[in-house]
């Protein structure tokens, strides 16, 4: 036997024996051991290590294979590893953390770390490494990163600090690339606008486990999830696994050792706690030098907080399309999405919505202060609630009950408007109906006796303000009675319905004409002079022009089913009384007392006659 080969019988022999060492039973450890699978090899090369400090020349061979094996793994890991000096300064790295850097590992050798570290992040890398050299145990943090190529780089940082001889001697760090990650939350949390944030800080749950989903390994982040108690080596892996998902479980990992495709599979997961945790996995098959399977890696996640998301995703969504109307803006007003609701509401499709300011309904129902004071209420409250009128495609004015909210980000910036649109026109419709009953005379469309009783209220407050006489003219007309006895009720109310348009044309806009019932109507004449005697005047001129209107032919035009329409002609006058008011100086009874008291003392002076008020009389 030649030199070389007596080295690898030595090597051979010393391996044996670590791995005797290793497991106290041979033979199940040859049943799952490897030759070379990577977690199986640290494991042994950590004990080869020892039995090499007393006989490094013999196993010189030995111990360049592990190196070999171990760099592998160190080189090519998943995360980055690091060792720096008490100051911050890289002493080692491996290229995984170089290539996460983007800088040559030779170009990093005595760089401080924290040069890389963000700006904004400096402060926290600091108190970070100083809590890892002032404790013992591992402290996390996740910082950004500026790496070679200037992107941002977001890492997880796993910093621990190594003591020799009672003094630091380095900081072991392992660093996580959870770029994507971050990313993925920061959309998730886009998306999800009205209504929640996603999971944060997800750690990545690594587990090495044999052909037979035993646990060999679990990385610091797994056992901490799960706890010690429940990954201890050797442990059974399937039994974390809730029961009614654990058959299902075993068939993936069964098909992922047969096939060496790895699969990805959720599950829930039994929690030492007693809670039950969401979980997603996926398994990768580790193999040997002769491309036998001997391990499966496990990577997990923690989904619970984005299932959870998730669900509420699908409740928004089917909550968006809701009867109401609902629209998305950004935080310039610029239409994202709307519902089919909207839609049918304002007659705009998706494509002619999208990308138009929210001013495209505007209608000219509403001023520019109508419009500061809505955005000043949401500027201060973050919502407004109430009627606006808006003009939708065919060009029709509608009425909208809306509610704008605002969407704010975890900086309270607005990065949404949400409006929520209810058509109210049939609403509105139904309100004026019953506005214009309970206010309104329904023959003549008029202002009923309580809708008079207001504004005479509103006019005598005005009256005070101002300094200004109003008045009140009383009027019935003459020989109404005749009419209904002798063509009925109809004609009559014809005659009425006349009547009043004609008084509508004998006033001002700010007067009021109002029916009280019968053939009595009332006019109220607000903002006269302050002077009496020319309000007085004043009120004549108006009164006299409605009596001389008032005493010109009607003419009604009576249809009769099955016969030729006829003609009714008929004259009437008026008996108008007139009482003048300033400000409070007497109650409303008071006034339309006078106004009444006038109105009859024309008719006994001949009818077709004015009589004024006289308070002294």
């Amino acid at each position: 036997m030649n030199p070389p080969d007596k080295e690898q019988a030595n090597a051979r022999l010393l391996r044996s024996q670590a791995e005797t060492d290793l497991d106290p039973h041979p033979l199940a450890a040859a049943a799952v051991r490897p030759t070379d699978g990577l977690l199986h090899e640290l494991e042994v090369h950590q004990i080869e290590l020892e039995m090499q400090n007393q006989a490094l020349r013999e196993t010189q061979t030995a111990l360049g294979e592990s190196r070999d094996a171990y760099a592998d793994l160190y080189e090519f890991a998943p995360v980055g590893y690091l060792t720096l000096t008490d100051h911050g300064l890289i002493l080692g790295i491996n290229l995984t953390g170089a290539a996460l850097l983007g800088v040559e590992r030779r170009q990093l050798m005595k760089c401080q770390f924290a040069r890389f570290v963000r700006p904004q992040d400096a402060g926290q890398w600091r108190m970070h490494f100083k809590q890892v050299l002032g404790q013992e145990g591992r402290r996390d943090c996740e910082l950004a990163l500026l790496v070679g190529n200037g992107s941002r780089l977001d890492v997880q940082l796993h910093s621990q600090r190594l003591v020799k001889d009672g003094q630091i001697d380095s900081v072991r760090v392992v660093m996580t690339d959870i770029t994507e990650r971050k990313r993925a939350q920061e959309a998730l949390r886009e998306q999800e606008a009205f209504f929640r944030s996603l999971a944060e800080n997800v750690y990545d749950f690594i587990a090495v486990l044999d052909l037979d989903g035993r646990r060999l390994y679990s990385s610091p982040s797994y056992r901490r999830f799960v706890g010690d108690a429940m990954d201890l080596p050797g442990a059974d892996s399937f039994a974390d696994v809730h029961p009614e998902d654990r058959e299902r479980v075993k068939r993936v990992f069964a098909e992922t050792v047969q096939t060496g495709i790895g699969q990805q599979i959720d599950y829930r997961f039994m929690h030492a706690n007693g809670g039950i945790r969401d979980m997603e996995s996926r398994g990768n098959v580790i193999r040997n030098a002769e491309g036998r399977v001997t391990r499966v890696v496990v990577v997990s996640h923690d989904v619970t907080e984005k299932k959870q998301a998730e669900q509420q995703l699908r409740i928004a969504a089917a909550a968006f399309e809701s009867q109401e109307g609902i629209v998305v803006t950004d935080a310039n007003s610029v239409v994202l999405r709307i519902n089919r609701a909207f839609s049918e509401i304002t007659g705009y499709t998706a494509e002619e919505a999208v990308g138009r300011y929210m001013n495209f309904l505007m209608s000219d129902r509403h001023d520019a202060q109508f419009f500061a004071s809505l955005w000043e209420t949401i500027l201060r409250d973050g919502a407004w609630r109430g009627d606006i009128w808006n003009r939708i495609k065919n060009g029709e004015v509608h009425p909208h009950r809306i509610t704008i909210s605002a969407v704010k980000d975890s900086a309270g910036i607005v990065t949404h408007y949400v409006g929520v649109y209810t058509d109210i026109t049939e609403r509105k419709f139904l309100e004026d109906q019953v506005q214009q009953l309970a206010f309104h005379d329904p023959l003549t469309q008029l202002p009923n006796r309580r809708l008079l009783s207001d504004r005479l209220n509103q006019a005598m407050a005005s009256s005070k303000r101002s300094g200004c006489y109003g008045a009140l003219v009383f009027l019935d007309l003459d020989n109404f009675k005749p009419l209904n006895d002798l063509h009925g009720h109809d004609v009559g109310d014809m005659l009425l319905i006349e009547a009043g348009e004609r008084l509508k044309g004998c006033v001002r806009e700010v007067d009021t004409v109002a029916r009280f019932g019968g053939d009595e109507f009332v006019v109220m004449l607000s903002e006269l002079a302050a002077d009496k005697a020319e309000s007085i005047s004043q009120a004549g001129i108006v009164a006299e022009k409605i009596r001389i209107t008032l005493s010109h032919p009607y003419l009604m035009t009576v249809k009769h089913e099955g016969r030729a329409d006829m003609a009714v002609h008929h004259r009437c006058t008026a008996s108008i009384g007139i009482a003048l008011f300033i400000g409070n100086e007497a109650g409303e009874d008071d006034v339309l007392k006078w106004a009444d008291t006038a109105m009859y003392q024309a008719k006994e002076a001949g009818r077709d006659s004015i009589q004024i008020y006289d308070q002294k009389a």
